[in-house]
């Protein structure tokens, strides 16, 4: 029975990203092999988990309704001190890779470590690694968990474009890198290009974003034509605003459903008249958006790491029309069911033709089936779990 502590900042019982959800099932897979998970985050630092009243409230709820995390444990980032905020500020200017450890928090963690004996430590964010500086790494398994090329979006997000950031980053993330005795990555690309540069000690495996797959419902009339579901990260939000400013008034005509809280970027900033198109901010089963839509949009701008929504789409047999950034991480790059393209007018008439070409819809959806259960079914590689966190 292994002790596993997860670094993980994220309140992944909200389910409310892709990251989320990859790591709610990671931890129940875990769970289901009899280990025991605690959880580690900051609290006043990210809206997950809000206040420390806030934050109690919901690990209340959370037990209620789950035994995947047995503990949970956390530190308030308001007494991180003016250092660490200044260079969280500086952060947000797209400029740095900060350390998000502090010494109370590394006094904290250290002595939550040496309670409980851990077998193994998950850290989910390269830049919560420098907590093992104060711990005794003999015994204990040290995973890193790569999701995102941090460099690379700093650079994206940096309004300069400024390469020098970009090394000055690229080095850090690097160096951090090199502390962990293993590294899961979602995304093959981001290992063949990291591991280059890092450590040659280091085990690196692949861990793609597995999902069980879904019922394939097949309609001849659908109450959506059009799904997109996105979160309100940059990336995102850029995406779906080039795309309402170039492809909907193409077509404006169709309909539309957006799910996700991107809903509040699109009715504050699109100048169009939308019609036809609904807004849910959330939704309790994805199963019934998914069945009751034909076809999938991913209007993306950049990002690292592996597209989780993608995957998602796929699972349920759906064609999935996005920019060139959506092929991030994809093991297949074409005859996979994703139609990639950044030019405006193709990416609108790739959805017409999906939705009036029947011959070529039933192609791309059955590419999407193949190429899903080639590379994400969760039945034919829940292996790979097993191998990355050595069980």
């Amino acid at each position: 029975m292994k002790k596993i502590l997860l670094i993980f900042n994220t309140n992944m019982f909200l389910k409310n990203t892709g990251v989320s959800v990859r790591f709610y099932e990671i931890c129940k897979y875990l769970k289901s092999k009899d280990c025991i998970i605690d959880q580690w985050f900051y609290i006043n630092d990210f809206p997950d988990w809000g206040t420390e009243e806030t934050t109690k409230s919901r690990i209340i709820n959370i037990k209620k309704e789950s035994d995947i995390i047995r503990n949970f444990y956390y530190y308030d980032f308001n007494e991180a001190g003016e250092e660490l905020k200044n260079l969280k500020e500086t952060a947000f200017k797209q400029t740095q890779l900060y350390d998000k450890t502090f010494p109370k928090s590394k006094q904290k963690f250290k002595e939550i470590v040496k309670e409980n004996k851990y077998d193994t430590i998950i850290i989910c964010d390269v830049q919560f690694i420098n907590f093992l500086d104060v711990i005794d790494k003999t015994e204990i398994n040290i995973i890193l968990m790569l999701e995102d090329f941090m460099s690379s979006n700093i650079y994206e997000r940096n309004k300069s474009k400024s390469f020098d950031v970009f090394i000055k980053c690229f080095k850090k993330e690097i160096s951090l890198i090199n502390k962990a005795k293993s590294v899961v990555a979602i995304s093959l690309d981001e290992i063949l290009f990291l591991s280059k540069f890092t450590n040659e000690t280091i085990k690196w495996n692949h861990l793609p974003h597995m999902i069980k797959p879904k019922n394939i419902v097949e309609k001849t009339k659908y109450e959506n034509d059009i799904l997109c579901i996105s979160s309100n990260n940059k990336f995102n939000l850029f995406g779906i605003c080039w795309f309402f400013f170039n492809e909907y008034k193409m077509l404006s005509d169709y309909k539309f459903l957006f799910v996700g809280n991107c809903i509040d970027y699109i009715q504050a900033e699109t100048e169009y008249n939308i019609k036809k198109v609904k807004f849910k901010r959330y939704v309790k089963n994805l199963d019934d958006v998914y069945n009751n839509s034909k076809i999938i949009i991913a209007p993306i701008d950049g990002g690292t790491g592996l597209k989780i929504k993608i995957i998602e789409a796929l699972s349920y047999g759906k064609p999935i029309v996005t920019n060139l950034q959506g092929l991030q991480g994809q093991p297949k790059k074409y005859n996979n069911g994703i139609i990639a393209t950044d030019d405006p007018v193709k990416f609108a008439n790739e959805i017409k033709r999906l939705l009036t070409d029947e011959k070529y819809y039933k192609q791309k959806q059955q590419e999407a089936i193949t190429y899903f259960n080639e590379c994400f079914n969760f039945n034919n590689f829940k292996h790979k779990l097993k191998e990355a966190f050595e069980l």
